[in-house]
């Protein structure tokens, strides 16, 4: 494993998603963020089907523990007051379902960052949560 101040980075390097390690690259491991969605495989009967999920946890932890605690986002909508509608750029439209909180492994799960909630969807997510809990914000 390769300590992150070893790494020596510039930007062209980032934009082509690899890092320069002495005179060898390695491709850029993603690692998901607060208010990134994600899109896991889930190993089945049927195969391996893709799931979108939006996370809530903070980077840090995420990295930290290989772990992420994330909501799932699903192509329907129910009513439900603990659902938070979402767009993922022209290609996905859904709702989170706040009220139930996933803690999975982004590793073994294969982690691909498919958008990014704004800052008004990740405070309702949140503030949902929150209230589900019975937490003072």
């Amino acid at each position: 494993m390769v300590a992150v101040s070893d790494i020596s980075f510039d930007q062209s390097e980032a934009l082509r998603g690899a890092t320069k390690v002495g005179q060898s690259f390695m491709t850029a491991v993603y690692s998901p963020a607060k208010g990134d969605i994600i899109w896991l495989d889930f190993k089945g009967l049927n195969g391996i089907s893709r799931k979108a999920a939006f996370v809530v946890s903070e980077k840090a932890y995420n990295m930290a523990t290989g772990h992420v605690l994330a909501c799932p986002v699903s192509t329907k909508c129910y009513g439900n007051e603990f659902e938070v509608p979402i767009t993922i750029g022209n290609d996905f439209e859904g709702c989170v379902a706040a009220d139930y909180i996933r803690n999975l492994d982004w590793r073994s799960l294969n982690a691909e960052f498919a958008g990014r909630g704004d800052s008004v969807t990740t405070g309702a997510v949140l503030g949902r949560i929150e209230s589900a809990l019975g937490v003072a914000s």
